[in-house]
């Protein structure tokens, strides 16, 4: 439905009809194509700076009736420059600059008046200086927009400025106005509210009931779903309808139009599939003209997320919806001060224009902006800014939430509404990891970091000459690879892949990691497409680097096993691959993808040949570590102990994907993990915990009783915090979860601390090096003691430090002169916490220790060190 303006008296329709006729594609750009204005110069923000030209553009001007007998200009009079005003021409251009074009003649017009525009004739005949940069301080957009104007008279030279300006945008155009006597028809009322949208009147809409308030979202809806490509909803791994349905809600939040007030939290497993989420919002975005801030980490990631979302709504059906074709109203930035700040001044500067335009933010990988409790660093401080200036839409995304559910709900007091994403029937996700074996046995990387960073002997080099010149598989002239280079874009690195004929340990390496290597080169017809994951070395230039290990490990597979390894290290500085055969390697583009460079090697080697991927930092969050033929086979994952347990799964997670049928048919039916016991356990009860978190909510119960226990515990399978030491979140927000109120306590059979079962089970099988360390010390022989005591006695299963040192005082010591001191007893504690024995939490201001497993505390007792019955006093030097 088009509404048209009246004719004015005297004006012919003939005149209008062959003024439409010139209308054609060679004659008229498209006002879509027109005025976007180009991508920012800033590359690290990947952003759509904003687009007003693109905007439903200004409502069509009310005829004024004539005034002391004379009438008053038409648009048309006012594009012709035949104003009857006695300001002249130059409040013809003012005019059609505010009430057309949408812009401000104020800051317009002294530039055009510089370069001796003054009239619409003027502007029309210098047309073409808006398509140079001749004009100082006139913005690109703006000038675009002027120059789309001057070829819009001359195509439409008869026609009604105002009315066939919005014609010449969207044919479907109607007057909001003339819609408002419909408001009940759907169609009419989302019209009508998309055209009052960013504007503070909403009293429309105070007299239709919540049910067309209603009906009126569910036809938003139907215009977004329909426009969605097929390949955008095969991604969504929601509801589409009801989620979009809430988040238009949200925006539109009739009939007061105020800020929504509660928060989104939409999380999702890792690697699920979570950007289609965002691509859904920005399509919702571009239908109502809104401009969306992304939030997320690193500069490559959010280059690559970037890329998706545009890549995903490239296939939409413009047919339907022709919106969808705008790119300007979206702005992705790295979480840092500087790039929230230039968010801020974005909406600043809209907010200049008008102070009720709407916006909304997408914090995605949330729970790494919250770093402090107090919101002290200068990027928090950036973000409550943003926040403060009352987002439309706030929405929330991670694989790993708790922090943001427990900063939002007990700290901020905000209301949030939980929106999970599933995952799709090919997805693999960490459940279904599988620690690597040896012998049938589940083996697992030492906890003990100090064995890890030693690594181990690296046997390839012979006589101070590198094993690589030894298997001449590089010209000895040159040195160039034999394989050729298919990226254009690679250069020579300096000082990278250097030469390990110097070193004789591979660092941070054990022997079941290079059993696992070993395991992964072992390609057969079966087995293919070997895909290795290394997320061990923090160390980048220093020695003991990430590149000494990448060299080392493709090194020993050729000399020793005499099989190819294809290399890729992925660092802050960019990526970098070394291929079979070389002695160096290259440096891929800045601006190529991870699963571009595996997709380009794929090609060139085929599945024969495995891939090991070494990263740390670069291997957390938002990059995907595949390609389509390729998924990764074997992870390795050490992090040391400062690293959240948020920064653990979200790492572990590089190694899940949407793609579980790529790796079966490269012959696997899992995917092999190397990494601490300890770690992997509390990896997958986080997964549990968030699971029975959705299932409760789901049930009715409120994200913050959910959390605290109070809708029911938590299983004991759930308890990730028993597992590890790790803390929660950057600022450690293990303190806000009261344990015991939240997880329920172990089956009495978990806290059996007998040796053997009564159905004959064999004996517990214990760290061996633990034990021996502990063996013969008296008195961390009599602090374990202790622990049993209380457990058998008080049946106590956690405890504070004073406690243990009043049942050992009372156990072990004759006097109160010899009395064990509780700083001594701590440090014991301690080193049994750093050994795996004990942890430690907080129950308020409590500091409690528990045992994480009985018969571990039972396999490392020596019984014949100390006796139940005699109460000798054990040596405070025995130590």
């Amino acid at each position: 439905m088009r509404v048209r303006r009246p004719k004015r008296k005297g004006e012919e329709e003939e005149a209008t009809s062959a003024g439409r006729h010139k209308r054609n594609e060679s004659e008229v750009l498209l006002l879509k194509q027109g005025t976007m204005e180009s991508q920012s110069e800033d590359e690290e923000e990947m952003m759509a700076t904003a687009d007003n030209g693109n905007h439903e553009f200004a409502e069509q001007i009310d005829d004024v009736g004539s005034k002391d007998g004379k009438e008053e200009p038409t648009e048309r009079d006012v594009a012709a420059g035949n104003s009857t005003s006695g300001e002249g021409n130059i409040d013809d251009l003012k005019y059609v600059i505010d009430n057309i074009l949408e812009r401000n003649s104020d800051d317009v017009i002294p530039l055009l008046t510089s370069v001796d525009i003054s009239s619409i004739q003027a502007l029309v005949e210098k047309k073409e200086l808006l398509r140079q940069p001749e004009i100082i301080g006139l913005k690109k957009l703006v000038a675009k927009q002027l120059f789309n104007f001057c070829e819009h008279l001359e195509a439409f030279e008869d026609a009604n400025p105002g009315e066939a300006w919005k014609e010449h945008a969207n044919e479907d155009w109607v007057d909001p106005r003339a819609a408002a006597s419909s408001t009940k028809d759907p169609k009419m009322s989302f019209l009508l509210a998309k055209s009052i949208l960013h504007e503070s009147d909403c009293s429309e809409f105070k007299k239709l009931s919540s049910q067309d308030i209603n009906a009126m979202y569910k036809h938003v809806v139907e215009i977004v779903t329909g426009a969605l490509s097929k390949q955008l909803k095969d991604a969504c791994n929601f509801n589409v309808e009801e989620f979009s349905l809430k988040w238009i809600r949200a925006i539109f939040n009739l009939p007061t139009g105020e800020p929504y007030g509660n928060v989104f939290v939409n999380p999702g497993k890792t690697q699920s599939g979570k950007t289609a989420i965002k691509a859904v919002i920005y399509a919702i975005s571009l239908l109502l003209d809104i401009h969306v801030f992304i939030i997320t980490k690193g500069l490559q990631e959010s280059r690559e997320l970037y890329e998706k979302i545009q890549t995903f709504l490239k296939s939409c059906d413009h047919k339907i919806n022709p919106d969808l074709v705008r790119g300007d109203l979206l702005m992705v930035g790295i979480d840092t001060s500087a790039k929230i700040h230039k968010m801020i001044k974005k909406v600043e500067q809209m907010r200049r224009l008008n102070p009720r335009r709407k916006f909304i933010v997408i914090n995605d990988e949330c729970d790494a902006l919250y770093r402090t409790l107090e919101g002290t660093q200068a990027m928090e401080k950036a973000h409550h800014a943003l926040m403060n200036l009352g987002p439309s839409l706030r929405i929330e995304i991670s694989a790993t939430p708790m922090p943001t559910i427990l900063i939002l709900v007990m700290e901020l007091g905000l209301n949030l509404e939980i929106m999970p994403i599933g995952q799709s029937d090919d997805y693999l996700g960490i459940e279904k990891m599988l620690p690597f074996q040896k012998e049938g046995e589940d083996v697992f990387i030492p906890d003990d970091s100090s064995e890890l960073k030693k690594g181990i002997a690296y046997s390839c080099t012979s006589n101070g000459v590198d094993a690589w010149e030894q298997t001449n598989l590089c010209d000895d002239d040159d040195n160039q690879p034999i394989f050729k280079d298919e990226f254009s874009t690679f250069d020579w690195p300096t000082g990278k892949f250097p030469s390990c004929d110097h070193l004789e340990t591979i660092p941070y390496t054990t022997q079941e990691m290079m059993d696992l290597y070993r395991s992964a080169c072992e390609s057969n017809q079966k087995k293919q497409g070997a895909l290795v994951l290394d997320c061990t070395v923090p160390r980048v230039d220093s020695s003991g680097n990430i590149f000494e290990k990448a060299c080392c490990v493709q090194n020993e597979m050729k000399a020793r096993f005499d099989k190819d390894v294809v290399l890729i290290v992925n660092v802050g500085s960019g990526i970098y691959v070394r291929r079979p055969g070389f002695g160096k390697g290259r440096i891929v583009s800045n601006v190529r993808q991870l699963s571009e460079v595996l997709e380009a090697l794929h090609k060139e080697f085929g599945k024969k040949i495995p891939f090991f991927v070494f990263g740390y930092f670069k291997m957390r969050r938002g990059l995907s570590c595949r390609c389509n033929q390729r998924v990764p086979t074997h992870v390795v994952l050490y992090l040391g102990k400062n690293h959240s347990m948020d920064n653990y799964v979200q790492s572990l997670g590089r190694g899940t994907f949407n793609g579980n049928s790529v790796l079966e048919s490269n012959g696997y039916d899992s995917v092999t993990v190397l990494t601490t016991k300890a770690d992997l356990e509390a990896a997958r009860a986080y997964n549990e915990f968030l699971d029975q978190l959705y299932q409760k909510i789901d049930g009715g119960a409120s994200p913050n009783d959910a959390i605290q226990g109070l809708a029911g515990k938590f299983s004991a399978k759930a308890n990730f915090l028993r597992s590890t030491n790790r803390k929660l979140g950057q600022c450690n927000m293990r303190d806000l979860m009261d344990e015991g109120a939240v997880f329920q306590e172990e089956d009495d059979e978990s806290n059996d601390i007998s040796l053997v079962d009564d159905d004959g089970d064999e004996p517990f099988q214990g760290d061996d090096e633990t034990k021996e360390r502990y063996w013969n010390d008296k008195l961390a022989q009599g602090i374990l003691r202790s622990f049993t005591y209380l457990f058998q006695e008080d049946k106590i299963s956690k405890c504070e430090a004073k406690s243990i040192v009043d049942m050992f005082d009372s156990t072990y010591q004759e006097t109160g002169e010899d009395k064990v001191s509780p700083a001594v007893v701590k440090k014991i504690l301690e080193d049994y916490e750093n050994k795996g024995v004990l942890r430690r939490f907080k129950q308020g201001r409590k500091v409690l220790w528990q045992v994480i497993n009985w018969r571990q505390v039972e396999f490392m007792i020596n019984k014949d060190l100390l006796s139940e019955d005699a109460a000798a006093a054990v040596s405070l030097d025995d130590d």
